[in-house]
């Protein structure tokens, strides 16, 4: 564990339980984003694929959004 973790881990161990839950509560979110982020690339690039050869055929239609 880096140093800076460390100490931000110490002090949040002075605050009430309730302030740790909320920052317990945010990390574990923040956690499970990123990983599915980190897990969603490669569906992601296939659909805009996908898209792009749509429209290069023709398939797709103009919307006023």
């Amino acid at each position: 564990m880096i140093d800076e973790l460390k100490k931000v881990i110490t002090q949040v161990e002075q605050l009430e339980i309730n302030e740790q839950q909320e920052i317990a509560k945010m990390l574990t979110e923040e956690i499970m984003w990123h990983s599915t982020l980190e897990n969603s690339q490669e569906k992601l690039q296939r659909l805009g694929e996908e898209a792009l050869n749509e429209h290069a055929l023709g398939n797709t239609k103009k919307s006023g959004w």
